[in-house]
């Protein structure tokens, strides 16, 4: 960071901005026809405009097995100044969701664009089709009454090609915050992060990983929030209780990541199997059987016994094909912790002969460490 650029704080919800950012204080919620859009949270800096929304509606629903509202996304959300408009365009919608409950349907997202130029204290946010156009006056105001003192980091560690990085580390009375990326070497085969510290859960999710201070207190994170970031990497922001005010530094230590790997090479085991297999470059002992769905109807369930070699072990395959038919997987009993790990896959006829494995996720043993100053 040069000297004449803003310092950088924390906001919780919101993430790491630069002092002289502007924020929506309170949700605000606008209605027209059978519509309904709250803006959730907006965060504008030198950097980007960042607009959370939730709507409910009478969305229409595409898909077959997996339903979702049909939405262009390609400037379906803006925000205008009056220096201009800046648009969002399909990728830029990190994250989003969509959902059905007696209210309705809805649909949850984020809208990451460019940086409005004119510094205004009132913005327009713009919803457009498949909504009727809807537009919504905010009054933004300065993050800093809302914001921790933060400090930009550069401090990483790799193993198994997997670099973690510490960009930027916040501190206040009651909250810790780090923002961390993982970021793969380039490698023979496409691989995709997964985790840090747990063996399922995404980005968001912090168990496994630990920050411990100078004076030998450990704390343990007890929320994470996703950032957007490319494809194949994530970044995510760790947050735990305060350390202690006559701490200087920290070390935040992510005992294993897992990663996903794509071989381009499925393996095909009858059903039902007993056996051990490889799939990539690691080995499982591997039983396939016939079940019943959670849901009820067929299904194939493939559970996994890997064990560690050389600082790595299969957990399972994120890919299952029942027959012909790719399907996903599943989780029997919810994500997985330790092996044995349960998955299946719905088996539309009922009886198919085959199931096919591809995309295994591995879980990379550590630890990475990454000390860091505190502000």
């Amino acid at each position: 960071m040069t000297e004449s650029a803003p310092q950088l704080v924390f906001v919780p919800g919101l993430g790491f901005r630069s002092q002289d950012a502007k924020m929506l204080r309170e949700p605000v919620t606008e209605r027209i026809d059978d519509w309904e859009v709250t803006v959730d949270s907006v965060i504008a800096d030198g950097r980007g405009t960042r607009v959370a929304v939730t709507i409910y509606g009478p969305f229409k629903m595409i898909g077959d097995r997996f339903k979702q509202p049909d939405v262009k996304y390609d400037d379906f959300i803006q925000a205008r100044d009056r220096n201009g408009i800046v648009s969002a365009r399909r990728g830029d919608y990190f994250p989003q969701r969509h959902g059905f409950s007696a209210r309705g349907t809805s649909l949850t997202c984020t809208a990451n664009m460019a940086a409005l130029t004119a510094g205004d204290d009132h913005i327009d946010v713009l919803i457009n089709e498949p909504l009727p156009l809807t537009i919504i006056g905010l009054s933004l105001t300065p993050v800093t009454d809302a914001a921790l003192p933060a400090r930009v980091l550069d401090v990483s560690d790799e193993h198994h090609g997997v670099v973690i990085t510490a960009h930027a580390i916040a501190r206040g009375n009651d909250t810790t915050a780090v923002l961390l990326h993982a970021s793969l070497r380039p490698h023979s085969r496409q691989r995709f992060m997964r985790g840090l510290g747990v063996m399922h859960g995404g980005p968001w999710a912090t168990a496994g990983i630990s920050v411990t201070d100078d004076l030998g207190n450990s704390i343990v994170p007890f929320a994470g929030t996703a950032e957007p970031s490319p494809g194949p990497e994530f970044r995510t922001i760790v947050v735990c209780p305060g350390v202690s005010r006559d701490a200087r530094q920290v070390t935040i230590t992510v005992p294993y990541v897992v990663i996903a790997e794509y071989t381009g090479t499925p393996v095909t085991l009858a059903v039902p199997y007993q056996g051990d297999i490889t799939l990539g470059d690691d080995a499982a002992h591997v039983k396939v059987e016939r079940q019943t769905a959670p849901r009820g109807g067929a299904a194939v369930s493939v559970e996994f016994m890997g064990a560690w070699r050389d600082g790595r072990r299969l957990l399972y395959a994120e890919s299952l094909t029942v027959g012909d038919k790719y399907v996903g997987v599943g989780f029997k009993g919810g994500p997985p912790t330790e092996p044995p790990i349960l998955t299946y896959a719905e088996d539309p006829t009922g009886s198919a002969t085959s199931v096919s494995l591809e995309s295994p996720n591995i879980q990379l043993q550590g630890p990475w460490s990454l000390a860091a100053t505190l502000p």
